[in-house]
């Protein structure tokens, strides 16, 4: 009978474990969570990113930081092999890399696709990163769960599907976010954040 309870015990803790449920998500309006969402100003998002494009594709470790408009990305390779620093404010930005090259431009989405290959939209990531869609354009397909939390979203040609949340302090944010467009995807797993 231990025999068969334990098996039935393994079972329910390996169904349970199988199936990633959100940690909580609180009971608040769609209104409610954009209001506390667009409010983080300051924040730092700890993941991994695969970024794929039609001519090759990278898997790196992503540090993100924003303090208000201004933000400094860090991305790197296994064991920190190969890294680019990405330092912004308003019209101006720097990209340094590994190998000690710098560059500067007044927008992040030149700079990088100049010198890294990536066609990122800097400017929505912000947002989109958050779980937000981003306020200066049209999002023409948006669906939103129980909880008034972001799934499904196009916006500016990408499109964004949001797999899993999880909760930090009193909000859920972001864990999986799967974006791509006709030429990119990118896949993000975010680990921890900070606001």
């Amino acid at each position: 009978m231990f025999k068969i309870n334990l098996l039935a015990l393994s079972l329910c803790v390996v169904l349970l474990t199988g199936c990633k449920q959100p940690d909580f998500a609180p009971n608040i309006s769609a209104q409610v969570r954009t209001k506390i969402l667009s409010q983080m100003g300051n924040w730092q998002a700890k993941g991994r990113a695969a970024i794929r494009s039609k001519e090759q594709g990278h898997n790196v470790s992503m540090d993100w930081q924003q303090t208000g408009q201004n933000y400094n990305l860090y991305f790197y390779g296994p064991l920190g092999a190969g890294w680019v620093r990405i330092i912004g404010k308003p019209g101006h930005v720097k990209l340094t890399t590994s190998e000690g090259k710098s560059y500067e431009a007044d927008k992040p989405e030149n700079l990088v696709y100049e010198h890294l290959g990536w066609n990122l939209p800097f400017a929505n990531l912000v947002y989109w990163l958050r779980g937000l869609p981003t306020p200066d354009s049209i999002a023409n397909i948006k669906t939103i769960d129980q909880y008034n939390q972001l799934q499904t979203l196009e916006q500016d040609g990408w499109k964004i599907e949001y797999v899993s949340y999880r909760f930090y302090d009193n909000i859920t944010l972001p864990e999986r976010i799967n974006l791509s467009n006709r030429d990119l995807k990118l896949k993000l797993i975010i680990q921890n954040w900070k606001h």
